[in-house]
């Protein structure tokens, strides 16, 4: 099967309780592209207390992630959310 979308994932390291690597992120990534997933959304936490989180914060790690997928030939296209406590 192919063309799911993963609308949930923390793959992006160092931000909250996800991968704590750029490795194991990129295994995460490779999982899901092996598993079928052509798009999966970072969706880091952003809970005040708990995971102090801010917008800007969270593109700069997304887009230093993004170098190293590009650059580790991963076969999904990624994408950039939050998961959001109020």
């Amino acid at each position: 099967m192919a063309g799911y979308v993963d609308l949930h994932s923390h793959w992006i390291p160092g931000v909250d309780d996800g991968v704590p690597s750029v490795d194991e992120g990129i295994a995460l990534l490779r999982a899901l592209s092996a598993a079928g997933f052509e798009r999966v959304i970072a969706t880091p936490h952003m809970r005040p207390g708990m995971f102090d989180n801010e917008r800007k914060g969270l593109e700069a790690a997304y887009e230093e992630m993004v170098r190293h997928v590009a650059s580790s030939g991963v076969g999904v296209q990624v994408g950039l959310g939050c998961e959001h406590f109020f």
